[in-house]
């Protein structure tokens, strides 16, 4: 009797250590990875960390990141070879291969030393990781727009259907509104295709809805479960454009003095009196003012709002950022308003809607578009001068796509909701103070899985969990869970190079020699670590040759050029959660000189003879050039006459003068320096060409580029300050040009300005 109550304990226990555990990862590879044969009869993993796997059709190794086909098995098959699991974990896979359609011909199982199960089967090889899957789908079969939490902790979702309802802990629907105010158990169409959720003063919820326009929600007594009175805001004013001010309203906002501003896709900003919005003339379209006070009319398409402080607050348009102050607005009169930033992104192939506003916690400000990226712009006290730090994009950062639908942020990272993947933005010691984030892709490899991301804003809840909506459903996740593992990975290193007409690869270790000549070679990394969800990204500089890290998402660096002799690599990596980890490589390559003893002798007497040949010349010159003295009688006359040298240089000085005054106008060139000099262009142009030897636009750039070296050596302005004080409107072309002049990065002349 003790021995089956011993037993039934057991197994119970068993069921419950079943029940608790949490959905395992799973991944398949089959013959679709380069070929990797279906019967995998043996796994195991070296001492670097690669798995090995033996297949009817030879030896595949695996890096984390390829497979890679070798001619030979390492074990033989063995007849009538059996799998027994011995494992909780190999139990519960058992039990998944059923439910995931997994044959039950289980040849061979390995635990990696990160805890992960491997299974050899007849069908492909099978990753399972005792992890928890951080990312969790809500298939509702229809694509949800806003999402919004309330002071009281009720979370609201919105869909394109037109449903608006509550969800319950688990993040399903529970309650649906109807349209006359009430609750309804059962899923009610609404009508409203809510976009925005704001919250104000007692207990008011203000909807705003593409073509409803704006709703103003009022809780019926003190519970939720009552309902709310729904008004339809509708203006009767057509002297301030307010019968028209609320159609495809997008966003809302309340300022100090109690009033709602609305964003419309149509007819642009307009305000709404929170008082008494019924009464005629409470509504105002604020384009409608502009015109008739014959002023510059702002966008017809504003999307958001971020407001900074209580009368600074910045909106998103379909043509750029504005800033405004509210309170200098009023019925009848316009008041403070501003096109930002000054270097405004005029690309004409890139879509620049801002869909989306961020300010996070240590004042950055970020704007998400609709299809050039996500701008970042630097922190400042004085809003309406904002400039841009870096801007984010596919081609140069890593982002799954340049159309940012919604940006949030939890308590270290700013997340950004693509079209086709999501990505975080995480601190980079080893990168400057303007371009201190790194940009961590999750599930870029993958995105083809996942349901494209609606247009709707993301939300982090109380409780940590961030939520964004698909055209599917609903996502969501523990934001801290996400690029939060610390783990350190070692990097694969394989060296790959042409010599001797013939291709070389092999793995590296601290030291790599390359024959004479071979100064071109790649290196291709992988991080061993099998858990990805984030694509690597790596870091690399050479010791003797750069002075910044360059980083790429590319596993294979080339490098070309390297002097002979030593030369010292450093690479480092993110790991498969995005975030960097401490797994630097140091590689010593060497480079065998092309040149023996005899070459260097010969090259030294060449030297040696061109020295010697110089110094010749040079004495034999200066003889040469002695010549007498004017008479006494002509020396009155010369002095009054001024020299060619004498005329040149007060050209020099004249055009120097000019140059320095107007050195921050990006607009000042030839014409405006012929004029400025009070001669024709024709003039000027030969003119230059003598005094200087080259053409007016290059001594403008030269004076722009001497005067930037002298602010990277004395002042610690920024970068992109010294580019607009010197004259360019952009910091990028800035830099391009300043090392096609000097041969040398600004951020080398400033990083030499701080060691002196």
């Amino acid at each position: 009797m003790k021995r089956l109550t011993l037993l039934g304990l057991l197994i119970y226990v068993g069921a419950l250590s079943l029940m608790a555990q949490s959905n395992p990862w799973i991944r398949h590879y089959d013959h679709h990875n380069n070929g990797l044969n279906e019967h995998v009869f043996d796994i195991r993993q070296d001492s670097l960390g690669v798995i090995w796997v033996s297949t009817y059709g030879g030896v595949f190794s695996f890096d984390s990141q390829q497979f890679e086909a070798h001619k030979e098995s390492v074990v033989p098959p063995q007849p009538n070879q059996t799998w027994e699991p011995k494992t909780l974990l190999e139990k519960h896979f058992n039990h998944l291969a059923q439910t995931k359609q997994i044959t039950k011909w289980i040849l061979c199982s390995l635990t990696d030393r990160d805890g992960n199960t491997w299974i050899g089967t007849s069908n492909g090889l099978w990753l399972l990781s005792e992890k928890d899957y951080p990312f969790h789908l809500l298939d509702l079969g229809e694509e949800v727009l806003c999402l919004f939490q309330s002071t009281k902790g009720d979370v609201w979702m919105t869909t394109r259907s037109g449903c608006v309802c509550l969800l319950d802990d688990s993040l399903h629907p529970v309650r649906y509104l109807t349209e006359q105010g009430d609750w309804s158990d059962r899923k009610v169409n609404c009508g409203w295709v809510v976009m925005n959720i704001m919250e104000s003063n007692n207990d008011c919820l203000w909807l705003s809805a593409r073509g409803s326009g704006l709703l103003k929600l009022q809780q019926r007594g003190s519970d939720i479960r009552n309902g709310f009175q729904i008004t339809y805001i509708k203006g009767n004013d057509t002297m301030n454009g307010g019968l028209h001010a609320l159609d495809n309203v997008y966003a809302a906002c309340m300022d100090s003095q109690e009033r709602i501003w609305t964003a419309s896709l149509k007819t642009g900003l307009g305000v709404v009196s929170n008082q008494s919005p019924n009464i005629p003339g409470d509504i105002v379209h604020f384009n409608t003012l502009l015109k008739r006070s014959n002023q510059e009319p702002l966008s017809d398409r504003f999307r958001c709002f971020l407001p900074l402080y209580a009368d600074d607050w910045l909106v998103g348009s379909d043509d750029g950022l504005y800033y405004i102050k509210p309170s200098t607005w009023h019925n009848n009169k316009p008041g403070t308003v501003k096109v930002l930033p000054p270097e405004k992104i005029n690309d004409s192939n890139k879509n620049r809607s801002i869909q989306n506003l961020l300010c996070d916690h240590h004042g950055r400000i970020y704007a998400g578009t609709s299809g050039y990226g996500l701008v970042a712009y630097n922190p400042t006290n004085d809003i309406s001068n904002l400039t841009i730090s870096h801007v984010f994009s596919k081609e140069d950062d890593n982002l799954p796509s340049n159309v940012i639908c919604s940006t949030a942020e939890d308590n270290s990272k700013v997340w950004g909701f693509c079209d086709s993947g999501l990505f975080f933005l995480s601190p980079d010691e080893q990168k400057s103070q303007q371009q201190a984030l790194t940009v961590a892709n999750i599930l870029n490899g993958s995105a083809s899985a996942w349901p494209t991301m609606s247009i709707g804003n993301a939300l982090l809840l109380k409780d940590g969990r961030m939520l964004k909506g698909t055209h599917q459903g609903l996502i969501w996740f523990y934001a801290d869970s996400v690029g939060n593992r610390q783990s350190r990975h070692p990097i694969l290193l394989k060296a790959q190079y042409h010599a001797e007409q013939k291709d070389t690869s092999f793995v590296v270790g601290d030291t790599l020699t390359l024959p004479k000549g071979t100064s071109d070679f790649s290196l291709y990394c992988s991080v061993l670590d099998y858990n990805r969800l984030a694509d690597v990204i790596y870091a690399y500089r050479v010791s003797n040759v750069d002075t910044v890290w360059s980083y790429t998402s590319e596993p294979t660096i080339d490098f070309s050029k390297l002097p002979s002799g030593y030369s010292d690599i450093t690479i480092r990596a993110t790991n498969g959660n995005g975030v960097w980890s401490s797994n630097e490589r140091h590689i010593t390559v060497y480079i065998e000189s092309e040149h023996n003893w005899a070459t260097w002798l010969i090259i030294a007497m060449v030297v040696l003879y061109a020295v010697t040949v110089y110094f010749l010349y040079r004495r034999r010159s200066q003889k040469k050039d002695t010549v007498e003295s004017v008479p006494n009688a002509l020396k009155p006359i010369l002095e009054d006459v001024p020299t060619k040298d004498v005329v040149e240089e007060q050209f020099r000085n004249e055009v120097l003068e000019h140059i320095k005054k107007h050195l921050n106008d990006s607009e000042f060139g030839t014409d405006q320096l012929a004029k400025e000099l009070g001669i024709s262009k024709t003039t000027l142009l030969s003119k230059i060409k003598s005094t200087y030897g080259t053409v007016p636009s290059e001594v403008i750039s030269r004076v722009r580029i001497q005067a930037a070296t002298e602010l990277l050596e004395k002042t610690e302005l920024t970068i992109s300050e010294i580019a607009y004080r010197t004259g360019f409107n952009d910091p990028k072309y800035f830099s391009r040009v300043y090392k096609k002049i000097t041969g040398k990065s600004p951020s080398e002349i400033r990083n030499k300005g701080i060691k002196n």
